[in-house]
């Protein structure tokens, strides 16, 4: 490796540190980069790492390249669905006309569009074909479902809560005989789960 690919190497891993110093100050005054603070991140980096081998060359990097093309298309794709989803349903439903989108409905929305984004991306820029891929996920899903019924019951139950929102912080409950008040309502699950009386 020649001195000026070191260059170009220490001068892009300086850009990613100054971007990341960048967002952790604008993050305190802009809360929607606060939200895709981590995704932009990784979406920064993997573009400097994908453009230094770019630069390198050689035999080895040039087989690597494609596959840190594909990351890079695929975080970048990632971040425009993170930063589209942050302003559309913070700033446009909840700030402006007091709608409140379920946090599990955007999660579960973002990760499909990820996921095919990321099946577009590995067929067009590595040749993977979908097929297997699909045929072997859905064996898959048959045998988990099978042996999971009582947890996906569930989940479909905290969906459904979460989407209908039948509960609203402040409400008074009765579970098994005891009383209390709704304190939170999410779908990640309470490590600690408790009642207050």
């Amino acid at each position: 490796m020649s001195l000026v690919h070191i260059a170009a190497g220490l001068g892009l891993l300086l850009a990613v540190l100054g971007f990341a110093v960048w967002q952790a100050a604008m993050a305190r005054r802009w809360a929607w980069l606060a939200a895709v603070r981590f995704v932009s991140l990784i979406t920064v980096s993997s573009a400097a790492l994908w453009l230094f081998l770019r630069l390198a060359g050689g035999p080895l990097v040039s087989r690597l390249v494609p596959f840190f093309g594909a990351s890079t298309q695929f975080f970048c794709v990632y971040l425009a669905v993170r930063l589209l989803d942050t302003v559309l349903f913070d700033s446009a439903l909840s700030r402006r006309r007091g709608v409140s989108v379920p946090r599990l409905l955007r999660d579960i929305v973002r990760w499909i569009v990820a996921f095919f984004v990321l099946m577009v991306i590995l067929r067009a820029n590595l040749g993977i074909d979908r097929t297997p891929l699909v045929a072997t996920s859905a064996a898959l899903t048959f045998v988990l479902g099978f042996a999971l019924q009582d947890v996906l019951g569930n989940l479909f139950a905290g969906i459904a809560i979460n989407v209908e929102q039948p509960f609203s912080i402040g409400d008074r409950v009765s579970i098994d005989g005891r009383d209390g008040t709704v304190d939170n309502v999410n779908w990640g699950g309470d490590s600690n789960p408790h009642l207050r009386q």
